[in-house]
């Protein structure tokens, strides 16, 4: 319950500009979803969808912020939020509820690529920083969830299947040479290459 409050809350605040307040909310929201606490009722592509949105929102008129630089406000909050909503989708990773879930995180994500577009924009964003953006989500799902197998924390075995991934082979003939090294990345990560 929480979480959809606070995603509420994040949703409402006007997309004229970044906040503190919406840094304050992401913040919070990447701290629930990273914990190893049990949300209980929690819509786990519900909120994969909402904060995908609001990444997606966060990221019109700018780029995705690696580095959080204290000396400049925008930037600050820019990387306060961008990497915030990062990492609360990839702690999705970390509350497994039932056993494809991992696929269906990964299917959705994947679905949002655009992998067969031509457009060179996509929602108010370059196609390009779309998918670098949530390739990099990508990657920290994998990554967490790895580490969740590796620890013997997951105990519904949620693995990702093959087909998951199919969708996404157009992107290692992208013309972005960072998607690209992103998709190289996450395969290599998530063990695609023994697969294939």
């Amino acid at each position: 319950m929480l979480v959809s409050e606070v995603l509420q809350r994040l949703e409402a605040v006007p997309d004229t500009k970044l906040t503190q307040k919406q840094a304050t909310l992401v913040s919070m929201l990447a701290s629930m979803l990273t914990s190893k606490m049990t949300l209980v009722g929690l819509s786990i592509l519900e909120v994969l969808n909402s904060l995908i949105n609001n990444l997606f929102k966060s990221l019109r008129g700018t780029q995705y912020c690696e580095v959080v630089d204290n000396n400049s406000r925008k930037n600050m909050l820019e990387g306060i939020i961008h990497q915030g909503l990062t990492l609360a989708i990839g702690g999705l990773a970390t509350h497994i509820y039932y056993t494809n879930q991992m696929n269906d995180i990964i299917s959705h994500i994947i679905s949002k690529l655009r992998t067969n577009t031509t457009l060179e924009e996509f929602d108010g964003l370059p196609i390009t920083e779309l998918r670098r953006t949530l390739l990099k989500c990508l990657k920290l799902i994998v990554q967490t969830n790895k580490e969740a197998v590796r620890k013997g924390e997951d105990a519904l075995g949620a693995r990702v299947a093959l087909e998951s991934w199919t969708p996404s082979l157009g992107l290692l003939a992208d013309k972005d040479f960072g998607a690209y090294l992103l998709m190289e990345e996450i395969f290599s990560s998530a063990g695609i290459w023994r697969l294939l």
